[in-house]
């Protein structure tokens, strides 16, 4: 039997100097859009460790930006 599910990808990027320091990325299901998963990498350990402070409000406002769009997504749904 085949299932199919269907997310909402929102993909997110912290670069500093033109490299690419750490990657943010939210799942949201489309059925049920109570459901997110949200993922943090590192891409470069010594430019985060230099730019912690930068990359953890990057993070942050890209959590602000995903939670947003869930709301909206359940606020649709309703």
């Amino acid at each position: 039997m085949l299932k199919i599910t269907q997310k909402t990808t929102i993909d997110g990027a912290f670069e500093k100097d033109g490299k690419s320091v750490a990657g943010f990325r939210a799942e949201i299901d489309s059925e049920a859009p109570e459901n997110m998963h949200i993922a943090v990498w590192q891409n470069d350990k010594e430019l985060y460790k230099a730019n912690r402070v930068e990359a953890r409000a990057a993070q942050a406002e890209f959590e602000d930006y995903a939670y947003t769009f869930q709301d909206s997504l359940i606020a649709a749904a309703q």
